[in-house]
């Protein structure tokens, strides 16, 4: 059997180390962080070059389906073509122009952007700046984050108000006054489905897929899908338990 490696996009990824250790104590033998090796199971923790030719290696998330959830215009093309449920986007500038027109508010993104960065937010009658995506605002009673693995949602998470913070109510990341929580989760039919179906669309083994929820269209959107997502605790422990099944297997 070969021996399990976690291929971090940089290693000084914390969750990155958290994974290797918890999964070291389980396994019996030392889980090492590294560059990928023919010789192991990579698992690849957001780690993208696919340009990069390591020979005949295996991996649980492969470096291009990784790159193209990391690009959020290649996102939003492939949950399209797979008829997944997205919130609406565009690269044209013209159509995003044409929202606004329409009293809508649009997101002026780049390609790559994390945890709300590189996000612009545009109200009608502002002007629109030149960007590579374009997202239309839609309302949001709630946001989840549901962890998929091996075509399995294996966790739940659900953003709220950070207590005490002045949060954003249209850009919730950590630094804009929102954490993750798990505890008491009323969760809309379909949230676990609708995960499953964007990282499957994706090519992806396994991802955090980031979703909204409108309750007066009682619909949900996919935002995102993460491949090295921040986890620790109960969201750690979900994945070893899941990785250990996929490498006993």
């Amino acid at each position: 059997m070969m021996k399990l490696k976690i291929v971090p996009y940089k290693m000084n990824s914390m969750s990155a180390r958290a994974l290797a250790s918890a999964l070291s104590d389980r396994l019996g033998y030392k889980v090492w962080r590294g560059k990928p090796t023919a010789r192991s199971l990579n698992l690849s923790w957001g780690y993208h070059n696919p340009k990069q030719h390591w020979g005949p290696v295996q991996w649980i998330n492969r470096p291009d389906a990784v790159e193209g959830s990391r690009n959020k215009v290649g996102t939003f093309n492939f949950l399209q073509k797979a008829g997944v449920s997205h919130v609406p986007y565009t690269t044209t500038k013209e159509v995003a122009q044409g929202w606004l027109k329409n009293g809508k508010t649009v997101f002026a993104r780049t390609a790559t952007g994390q945890a709300g960065s590189g996000i612009k937010v545009v109200e009608p009658g502002q002007d629109l700046p030149e960007a590579p995506l374009y997202t239309q605002y839609v309302k949001k009673k709630k946001e989840f984050r549901v962890h998929v693995f091996n075509d399995k949602a294996i966790f739940v998470q659900e953003k709220r108000k950070k207590r005490g913070a002045e949060a954003d109510l249209l850009v919730r990341s950590h630094k804009r006054g929102w954490v993750f929580c798990i505890k008491d989760i009323i969760e809309p039919n379909g949230l676990r489905e609708l995960g499953v179906a964007a990282v499957r669309a994706g090519g992806l083994d396994f991802g955090a897929v980031d979703i909204i929820y409108n309750e007066h269209y009682n619909k949900l959107y996919v935002l995102e899908i993460n491949s090295a997502p921040g986890i620790e605790a109960s969201s750690l422990n979900a994945y070893v338990e899941e990785i250990l099944n996929y490498v006993k297997h």
